[in-house]
């Protein structure tokens, strides 16, 4: 039974070429829009970002700091790619607190 477990969470990446390539195009996808988005606010001076609001409202909060539209992006963006791509998990955990982190 633990071996079928372990067996079932192999995490040797190079036997899943079609789910890495998946990955590598959905990846890329999301730079290329996050490139354009970030394009279009610096060009546009009057456009207001709606990530940069915070998500608890404008109480005065201690957290409000901190917890943004696009804080909830990266969470919910690594909790997406964790879900389909499961093999891959601690690599997007560990992308995202260097992410955080930078």
């Amino acid at each position: 039974m633990i071996t079928q477990h372990c067996k079932m969470y192999d995490l040797e990446p190079w036997k899943y070429p079609k789910q890495i390539l998946v990955l590598v195009v959905l990846l890329l996808f999301t730079a290329f829009g996050i490139m354009v988005y970030g394009t279009y606010r610096c060009r546009v001076p009057e456009f207001e970002d709606p990530f940069t609001r915070s998500i608890a409202g404008e109480e005065q909060h201690h957290l409000n700091q901190f917890i943004d539209g696009w804080g909830w992006i990266h969470f919910w963006f690594f909790a997406m790619l964790s879900f389909l791509f499961p093999t891959f998990w601690k690599n997007f955990f560990a992308a995202g607190l260097i992410w955080v982190i930078i």
